[in-house]
C-alpha cells in the first residue's frame, strides 16, 4: 500500500509541475496572455475514451474496435493540445517562449497521465479502484475475517455472486458473508 502512496505523491508532484509551466506559460509579465489555458480541456478530455474503453472492451482479446477507436481519440485530443498552442503562436495571439512553456506543460500532464495508467490501471492487485475503495473506507486493514462493506456493497452482494469474486472472495462464501454483514435471504 507504501508503493501506492508513493506512486499518487509522484504523479501529484508531476501534475503540478506540469500546470506550472502552463502559468508560467500564461502569467508571465511579458507574455500575459490567458488563451492557452484552453489546453486545460484537453487534459480533461484526453483519458475519458480510454476509461469507457476499459470499462466496455473484453479483456480476453489482443485487440478490439472498441479499444482502438479509444486510442483514435486520444491521439486526437493529444494532437489537439499540442497543435493549439502552435496554432495561436502562428496567428501572433501568444509568444513563441509561451508556446514553448505550454508545450513543456503538455508533456508533463500527458506523462502523469499515462503514468497514472500505467501505475493504477493493471486491473491486479495494485489498481486504483482498490486504493480508492480503501481510501474511502478509510482503512487498508482488515478488521475482522472480511472487510468492513457498506450498505451499497450488500445490496450488490444480494444479488450478485460476481460480485464476490470482484472484492476476491469466492462465490461459496456469499451465504456465509451476507449472515454475518446481517442480511438474511427471503424464507
Amino acid at each position: 500500500m507504501m508503493a501506492g502512496i508513493k506512486a499518487l505523491v509522484a504523479l501529484s508532484f508531476s501534475g503540478a509541475l506540469g500546470l506550472t509551466f502552463l502559468l508560467l506559460g500564461c502569467a508571465l509579465e511579458h507574455f500575459g496572455v490567458y488563451w492557452p489555458m484552453f489546453v486545460l480541456i484537453f487534459y480533461i478530455l484526453s483519458p475519458i475514451p480510454n476509461l469507457i474503453a476499459r470499462r466496455h472492451a473484453d479483456d480476453t482479446e489482443s485487440s478490439n474496435a472498441c479499444r482502438e477507436l479509444a486510442y483514435f481519440l486520444t491521439s486526437g485530443i493529444v494532437v489537439s493540445a499540442y497543435g493549439l498552442p502552435v496554432v495561436l503562436a502562428r496567428k501572433s495571439v501568444i509568444q513563441w517562449g509561451a508556446c514553448g512553456l505550454v508545450m513543456a506543460g503538455n508533456c508533463v500532464i500527458f506523462l502523469t497521465i499515462l503514468g497514472f495508467f500505467l501505475i493504477f490501471g493493471g486491473g491486479d492487485d495494485f489498481s486504483w479502484e482498490q486504493w480508492i475503495t480503501e481510501t474511502m473506507r478509510g482503512t487498508s486493514k482488515v478488521t475482522s475475517e472480511y472487510p468492513t462493506i457498506s450498505l451499497e456493497a450488500k445490496i450488490a452482494f444480494s444479488s450478485d455472486a460476481t460480485a464476490l469474486r470482484h472484492f476476491g472472495m469466492p462465490a461459496t462464501t456469499g451465504l456465509s458473508l451476507l449472515e454475518k454483514i446481517g442480511h438474511r435471504s427471503p424464507p
